[in-house]
């Protein structure tokens, strides 16, 4: 039997408004005005993680490291078939010249990059590419419905996330060189890049 809700009829409905217009906030104020049981506060916290766009922000800091890679990992999965039904991917990104052309150019970046006249990460033109293409896969792993705000979460977090990588990248350089450090990131870029995509295809059936 559903437990009947405590308090005036009016609060009832500013909660329900909340509720629709911000589940956090809706849940908050159910717990504080109401006093549900503490169940409600996990409820509260998955809907907080799901509107977090995960996926969206682990993309960015993939982004950060390395322009072109989100942008590859979600043409590939796009190509595949491996993103979620409801998926916020332009349309053109499952193309197969979209998809070659993003891999060719994230391989060609890894191989620049152990370059000694490549630009730092944080230069204008590096830090713009970093957050277009980790807007697009940012929007490609959120749902259709909040793509605008996975695309603002990816783009952000990717030029927010470069300049923490590139310092430690530099510290990095001064110990093991540029060549070492580069397949060290790379690896762990891919493997990040990776195990994202998996877990953003595992969520929902096909």
């Amino acid at each position: 039997m559903k437990k009947e809700m405590k308090g005036h009829p009016a609060t009832h409905g500013m909660i329900k408004t909340l509720r629709l217009a911000c589940p956090l906030i809706g849940f908050g104020a159910e717990l504080l005005v109401l006093g549900e049981p503490i169940w409600l506060l996990a409820i509260a916290f998955e809907q907080v993680w799901r509107r977090m766009m995960l996926s969206s922000f682990l993309m960015g800091l993939i982004g950060g490291q390395r322009a072109m890679t989100p942008l590859a990992a979600v043409a590939v999965a796009a190509a595949t078939n491996r993103l979620r039904s409801d998926n916020g991917a332009p349309h053109f990104l499952s193309h197969p010249l979209i998809t070659a052309g993003a891999v060719a150019f994230a391989i060609a970046e890894m191989a620049g990059d152990k370059q000694k006249t490549a630009p730092d990460r944080i230069v204008p033109i590096g830090i713009t590419a970093r957050v277009i293409t980790s807007a697009i896969a940012g929007a490609s792993l959120a749902t259709r419905r909040q793509r605008w705000l996975g695309a603002a979460v990816g783009g952000a977090t990717a030029g927010i996330a470069s300049y923490p990588g590139w310092r430690t990248r530099v510290r990095a350089m001064e110990y093991a060189g540029q060549t070492s450090t580069g397949f060290l990131e790379d690896a762990a870029v891919l493997a990040g890049a990776t195990a994202i995509i998996k877990e953003h295809s595992s969520r929902e059936p096909r």
